[in-house]
This record gives C-alpha cells, structure tokens and sequence, in this order.
C-alpha cells in the first residue's frame, strides 16, 4: 500500500508475477477502499513480529 507510505515486499521467483507486481501504479484506491482494507487487519502477528505491535497502535 504505497498510498500509505506502507513497504511492500511481494515474494515471487516468476518473472510474469515479478513484473505485475511492480505494475501498481497504474490506480489508486480511495479512501473509502482504504478505510475498507484498514478495516481487515486485526492487529496479530503470526509471526510474532513486530514485538512492539499494541492494538491500539495507527500504523
């Protein structure tokens, strides 16, 4: 989501998924889509990372 200044790493060793992650500057979601993919993270990590993630956290 780099609307919000989140970085991204895609994992891919294909070249054709390679290239379309790189193409995603051709839109940009509103805020309403936004507030919407926001909406879906419940704060938990399966990976035990970041250690510092609270639930009240803006990030």
């Amino acid at each position: 989501m780099t609307q919000r200044q989140i970085m991204v790493i895609p994992r891919s060793t294909n070249p054709t998924h390679m290239a379309a992650n790189l193409n995603i500057f051709d839109f940009a979601l509103t805020a309403a889509d936004l507030a919407r993919v926001q909406a879906l993270d419940e704060k938990f990590s399966l990976s035990g990372w970041p250690s510092s993630m609270t639930l009240n956290e803006d990030y």
